[in-house]
């Protein structure tokens, strides 16, 4: 299964609370989701979160828009990300970010086609040219 693992969390120390910020009526994290549901390639996209109270409201919107969401260290990223992955079955994980508003899904499925048949071990498009912040 090829899965879209979104790192979120509120506890940003520039703009905390900004997933939650509004573009008309609805937050980032669902315009996020929005743009990479269109995605042809991703077969699940799921939330992971930390087990931080503060991010229950994370859980909360991931219920009401029908999405998993894994709960897992605050601290130690990559373990989310592994024990998400772990408990999903996952055989690609394709890393997403909400700080990437403008996120890409042509992108994205180019990504992974050229992960799945070029047989390479990791593809990325934040290496040097890149595209512009927001878009990687």
């Amino acid at each position: 299964m090829i899965a879209g693992i979104l790192q979120v969390r509120v506890g940003s120390t520039r703009l905390p609370f900004k997933v939650l910020k509004k573009i008309q009526e609805k937050t980032l994290i669902e315009l996020y989701i929005e743009r990479v549901k269109k995605s042809k390639l991703i077969n699940k996209i799921i939330i992971a979160t930390t087990t931080n109270s503060d991010d229950d409201i994370i859980a909360q919107i991931a219920n009401r828009i029908n999405i998993d969401c894994f709960r897992g260290s605050e601290n130690d990223l990559l373990d989310r990300y592994y024990q998400c992955a772990k408990q999903y079955d996952v055989d690609i994980i394709v890393r997403l970010c909400n700080d990437d508003p403008f996120v890409d899904y042509e992108i994205i499925d180019e990504s992974i086609s050229l992960l799945v048949h070029k047989t390479a071990d990791w593809v990325t498009n934040h290496l040097n040219p890149t595209y512009p912040e927001g878009l990687d």
